[in-house]
This record gives structure tokens, C-alpha cells and sequence, in this order.
């Protein structure tokens, strides 16, 4: 499956929770043979641990990339222009909802999209019940997070 990654930010530029979750997620997919391309405003790289990195709008105008992709994911900030965008080249779309903040444009998405949760607790806000969604906890290499006390 071609998956574009299409967020406001990633390693090692961007350095948040958010982002290394979905790192994490990207990472095992390419390890189940997925082809993915992650798109972000300001790169700051090429590549980073393996994964492709895209400017978001240079060279090849984003929607290249959406009518490339099987599916698109996204979270937090770019979600709206995923919806705009996955309205237009009628794809499919998975966001990844880290928190229980409400974000109003996730009750606009198409009803080819779905949501996934990264906790039982983050899916059990009441904001989104009318969507499709599924719990998934992230695919995170423990050793990656320990420390030294």
C-alpha cells in the first residue's frame, strides 16, 4: 500500500510526542512492506531514519502526491487541509488522534475517512462517536524511551 504521511511536522525537526508516535507507526508499516512518504511544511531533511521526507509544496504541488497515495494520514494540525485535500482526489483518509482536544474539522471529514485512537481512553471523548474509528497503541520500540534515572 502507497501511504502519504501528510502532518505539520516530523523528526528530526519537528521533536514531540505527536510526532515520534507517528514516526513509530510509520517505521512498523515500512517493516510490513508499505511504501510511505511523509509531507510537512519544513522538512529540515530528506530522509530521516529510513523514511522519505517531502516539502509540503515545492516542486510537485501536494495533490501529486494525495493522487499517488492509496490512503493519506494525518493528525493535529494539517488535518484540515487533508480534508480539503482527500475531497479532491476522493481518497481515503486515517487520522491519528493523539489527545481529547476537540477539533471541529474532524466533523467534516469524508465518509471514506476514519479515526484511530492511540488509547481506549482518548477514543472515549463523546466528540467524535459518529465516526468510524479503531484503537491502535503505537508501535513503540520500548528500548527507544528508556532512561537512566
Amino acid at each position: 500500500m502507497k501511504i502519504l504521511v501528510h502532518i505539520h511536522g516530523y523528526p528530526p525537526n519537528h521533536n514531540a510526542g505527536a510526532e515520534w508516535m507517528v514516526h513509530h507507526m510509520i517505521k512498523w508499516l515500512q517493516k510490513k512492506g508499505h511504501q510511505v512518504l511523509v509531507a510537512v511544511p519544513d522538512p529540515g531533511a530528506d530522509e530521516f531514519e529510513g523514511v522519505k521526507i517531502i516539502p509540503e509544496y515545492a516542486r510537485k504541488h501536494i495533490r501529486h502526491h494525495y493522487k499517488w497515495a492509496d490512503i493519506i494520514m494525518s493528525h493535529l494540525d494539517r488535518c484540515g487541509k487533508v480534508i480539503n485535500n482527500i475531497r479532491v482526489v476522493d481518497k481515503p483518509a486515517l487520522f491519528v488522534m493523539h489527545n481529547t482536544h476537540r477539533y471541529h474539522h474532524i466533523e467534516t471529514i469524508a465518509h471514506r475517512s476514519a479515526l484511530c485512537f492511540n488509547s481506549e481512553y482518548t477514543r472515549s471523548v463523546p466528540w467524535y462517536d459518529h465516526k468510524d474509528s479503531c484503537v491502535v497503541y503505537p508501535p513503540c520500540p520500548v528500548d527507544y524511551y528508556k532512561t537512566k534515572r
